[in-house]
Protein backbone atom coordinates (compact mmCIF):
# COMPACT_ATOMS: atom_id res chain seq x y z
CA UNK A 1 0.00 0.00 0.00
CA UNK A 2 1.75 3.64 -0.66
CA UNK A 3 0.25 5.89 1.80
CA UNK A 4 0.37 9.50 0.91
CA UNK A 5 1.17 12.03 3.43
CA UNK A 6 -2.02 13.42 5.24
CA UNK A 7 -1.12 16.97 4.52
CA UNK A 8 1.41 19.48 3.49
CA UNK A 9 4.39 20.16 5.40
CA UNK A 10 3.71 22.15 8.10
CA UNK A 11 6.74 24.88 8.90
CA UNK A 12 7.37 26.95 11.72
CA UNK A 13 10.05 29.19 13.11
CA UNK A 14 10.92 30.42 16.52
CA UNK A 15 13.23 33.60 17.00
CA UNK A 16 14.82 34.08 20.50
CA UNK A 17 17.44 37.04 21.64
CA UNK A 18 19.40 36.88 23.64
CA UNK A 19 21.34 40.15 25.15
CA UNK A 20 24.63 39.96 27.22
CA UNK A 21 25.85 43.91 28.76
CA UNK A 22 29.86 43.34 28.70
CA UNK A 23 32.16 45.03 31.17
CA UNK A 24 33.31 47.79 28.96
CA UNK A 25 29.16 48.59 28.55
CA UNK A 26 29.02 47.53 25.47
CA UNK A 27 25.93 45.29 24.20
CA UNK A 28 25.56 42.35 22.40
CA UNK A 29 22.62 40.47 21.07
CA UNK A 30 22.52 37.27 19.84
CA UNK A 31 19.18 36.22 17.84
CA UNK A 32 18.61 32.84 17.28
CA UNK A 33 16.10 31.21 14.47
CA UNK A 34 15.07 27.77 14.65
CA UNK A 35 13.22 26.59 11.51
CA UNK A 36 10.77 23.21 12.32
CA UNK A 37 8.97 21.87 9.21
CA UNK A 38 6.67 18.88 10.40
CA UNK A 39 4.76 16.67 8.13
CA UNK A 40 2.27 13.65 9.15
CA UNK A 41 1.63 10.15 7.22
CA UNK A 42 -1.22 8.33 8.35
CA UNK A 43 -1.15 4.55 7.72
CA UNK A 44 -4.39 2.27 7.94
CA UNK A 45 -2.60 0.26 10.04
CA UNK A 46 0.58 -0.41 12.44
CA UNK A 47 1.79 -3.11 10.47
CA UNK A 48 1.96 -1.23 7.82
CA UNK A 49 4.48 0.99 9.16
CA UNK A 50 8.02 0.76 7.72
CA UNK A 51 10.13 -1.08 9.80
CA UNK A 52 12.86 1.58 9.54
CA UNK A 53 10.37 4.07 10.65
CA UNK A 54 9.40 1.97 13.44
CA UNK A 55 13.39 1.42 14.88
CA UNK A 56 13.74 5.30 14.49
CA UNK A 57 10.86 5.85 17.03
CA UNK A 58 12.03 2.99 19.70
CA UNK A 59 9.62 0.00 18.16
CA UNK A 60 6.44 -0.03 19.69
Amino acid sequence: MTTAPSGAPVTTTSTTYTKVVNRDGSVTITTTRITTTSQSVTYAKANEVPAALQAHMGGW
